[in-house]
């Protein structure tokens, strides 16, 4: 937790309880730091998609085929026949999935940045800010937690009321207009940049994105002190 927070949020505080022991401060909206780990995310992504359109015209040309073939190879790469035409460009390949983070590493990243900016735990019968918090804490939580967590920060990303009919998030566009033009003429990677259809979004429009789970699991929420 910030050292100043309580002159900008005020000291009565209402929270998400995940357990007894854990909860976060709710604000009905993402703090600057949670949007700021957000983009980096969706930089990433969006250089990875770049590299995939490259990489895909490159094979285009080399195979004589379109680039929506190239994408198919690079979709199915694991199977023998697309691993065969691939062999020449391992390296690109390997970098190229590499390049990117999967939806666990997203989600992962983005539990950190809220339970370090948000997050308190009862330690010694005292709320305790998690500003140490890391990614290594976050790997051992169970998917039952990670999930109402999930759900929580689209909660507040909806500003702190889930409604059915409001929109996805939708990651603001990159200033790079080659990338755009690229990425219109062609079918994003299954494994690197193509949307999830099983989860709301809370991040990148990727495979490898911030959406929570289905699942919207309770929460609870109750007005205290933020001491």
């Amino acid at each position: 937790m910030a050292k100043y927070a309580f002159l900008v949020h005020g000291d009565e505080a209402e929270y998400f309880f995940l357990n007894d022991r854990i909860r976060l401060r709710r604000h009905n909206a993402w703090l600057l730091a949670e949007k700021i780990q957000q983009s980096r995310m969706a930089k990433r992504q969006a250089r990875q998609m770049l590299s995939a359109v490259q990489l895909a015209k490159k094979i285009s040309n080399d195979k004589n085929i379109t680039v929506e073939e190239a994408f198919g190879l690079l979709q199915s790469q694991g199977e023998a026949d697309s691993a065969m035409l691939l062999a020449d460009y391992q390296d690109e390949t390997n970098q190229l999935m590499d390049s990117g983070l999967s939806r666990e590493e997203q989600d992962s990243q983005l539990l950190t940045i809220f339970m370090r900016t948000r997050g308190q735990a009862l330690i010694r019968s005292k709320w305790e800010a998690l500003a140490d918090w890391t990614e290594g804490d976050t790997e051992v939580l169970t998917g039952d937690m990670s999930d109402k967590l999930l759900q929580f920060i689209y909660e507040e990303q909806a500003g702190g009321k889930l409604d059915e009919d409001a929109e996805e998030f939708d990651p603001p566009a990159m200033e790079d207009e080659d990338l755009g033009k690229e990425q219109e003429e062609s079918t994003p990677l299954k494994e690197s940049a193509s949307p999830s259809s099983s989860k709301k979004t809370t991040g990148t429009e990727s495979s490898q994105d911030l959406s929570p789970a289905e699942s919207q699991p309770a929460s609870s929420a109750k007005k205290t002190s933020a001491s």
